[in-house]
């Protein structure tokens, strides 16, 4: 949309019937400016997310941009069969679907005549332009991502569809002999597609209640044809419906239908990781890691897996290779801030820990690695810092987290070690408030 405005501004002012001069193209230069700058940027991201992709052919490429341009048209007047995924043609085997084939027809013979006959209608033609130059950079033509269409293009571009389409409610652009009768049809042909458009709106708000309903939608509506709806409604039953079971079916899915997708593998692996499956998540991390060698999440789940199968040298390098893939990748620091903790190394657990909080400040989980820095400070008897850690770790933690009597005891022992023994008895009575088991030779030797 911010490549094409000043596209569309142009479209304006031949509406507006402004002379055409070098001024007029002057007037827009920083527009221009920001539109090469915004398509660079645009095309640099897509890139780097590998959402930049080839889909068959030219040809194959110029059907489903066509495709696109003319089912935008027929979903404004019929908002029928709407989906979050549009899937491209089936590219491999039997080829594109004959609807491909019929809409460019329809746009190879239908624009031409539509131009033809509006060509005295400036509206007419106005909005025609203005839909087509906010809806060309969407179709397709290079392939971004895994859909041939997507419902929320449309947002600007139907403005100048529905300008056409107004356009004849005017009766002095119409004309006064024809334009009662021509107003007439219009009219009943909005008032028509009103409740059609209402009831359309209400169930399809519906389908996006969550990512169950909406991807569930999606695969009714082609079912095994799009990886992506299978990859997340299993990442909805895996995370927030914690039905294991079907989240595995979803991945098995999606891996069935393009076993070359790294990230189905790695939310696979992630699933099995939770059900307590290492070694087959570690298998799943490995594919995912094959198909992409800089899939640093892939890398950084690897490591975690690992390290909780005390694997506690190859857990820490897994972790350090996806931090060398992602420098800001705060998730890796705090696996790996653990995994040094585990194995003794408290000065890199403490280093990591600081840099996971300075990446996210306002983390909600940060009370966790000033806990874990604090515990690391203690073992490395600095104990002032270690309190200060733990200071911050207690005033974090929410409400009922059971670490925090942990955290407290453990303050408590960085207290004694000080040398304060009235608030080392302190923080030991509010540990045992909270249930934490204080041992007794300890109790004893701070005057408890």
């Amino acid at each position: 949309a911010a490549v094409v405005f000043p596209v569309a501004l142009l479209a304006i002012d031949w509406y507006r019937r402004r002379a055409w001069s070098p001024r007029l193209l002057l007037e827009k230069s920083a527009w221009f400016a920001a539109s090469i700058a915004a398509g660079v940027l645009t095309l640099r991201i897509q890139v780097a997310s590998g959402a930049l992709e080839r889909q068959g052919d030219p040809f194959t490429r110029v059907l489903s941009a066509t495709y696109g341009l003319v089912m935008y048209v027929v979903k404004l007047v019929a908002p029928v069969h709407l989906s979050a995924i549009y899937p491209f043609p089936n590219i491999e085997g039997r080829g594109p679907e004959p609807e491909f084939y019929a809409a460019f027809v329809v746009a190879v013979v239908g624009i031409p005549l539509a131009l033809y006959a509006l060509r005295r209608h400036r509206p007419a033609l106005f909005g025609l332009a203005f839909y087509f130059v906010n809806i060309v950079l969407v179709l397709q033509f290079v392939a971004v991502g895994k859909a041939v269409m997507a419902d929320r293009y449309t947002y600007l571009p139907y403005v100048g569809l529905v300008c056409a389409l107004a356009w004849p409610l005017d009766e002095r652009a119409a004309g006064p002999r024809r334009g009662f009768s021509v107003k007439s049809a219009f009219a009943a042909g909005f008032l028509v597609l009103l409740p059609i458009c209402l009831a359309a709106t209400w169930k399809r708000c519906d389908v996006w209640q969550n990512s169950e309903t909406l991807w569930s939608d999606t695969i009714r509506k082609y079912p095994h044809r799009t990886v992506d709806a299978y990859i997340n409604r299993g990442y909805y039953y895996h995370h927030v419906a914690k039905q294991y079971d079907k989240a595995l079916a979803d991945y098995d899915q999606a891996i069935t239908l393009n076993p070359g997708v790294p990230y189905a593998w790695n939310d696979r692996g992630m699933l099995l990781a939770d059900w307590g499956r290492g070694d087959s998540a570690i298998a799943c991390f490995d594919r995912a890691i094959a198909l992409r060698p800089e899939f640093e999440a892939a890398w950084n789940n690897r490591g975690g897996v690992k390290l909780m199968k005390r694997d506690l040298a190859g857990g820490i390098a897994d972790i350090s290779r996806a931090i060398a893939l992602s420098p800001r990748y705060r998730d890796a620091y705090a696996n790996r801030a653990v995994g040094y903790s585990m194995a003794g190394d408290h000065e890199r657990a403490v280093e990591d820990g600081r840099r996971v909080v300075a990446l996210a400040p306002g983390h909600p989980a940060n009370y966790l690695f000033y806990g874990l820095m604090g515990t690391s400070s203690r073992a490395l008897n600095k104990d002032r810092e270690a309190i200060a850690l733990l200071d911050e770790a207690i005033r974090l933690a929410p409400a009922g987290e059971p670490r925090r009597g942990a955290y407290y005891l453990e303050r408590s022992r960085a207290w004694a070690a000080a040398g304060d023994r009235n608030r080392a008895l302190e923080d030991a009575r509010e540990a045992r408030r909270l249930g934490v088991d204080v041992d007794s030779a300890y109790w004893k030797a701070i005057g408890g």
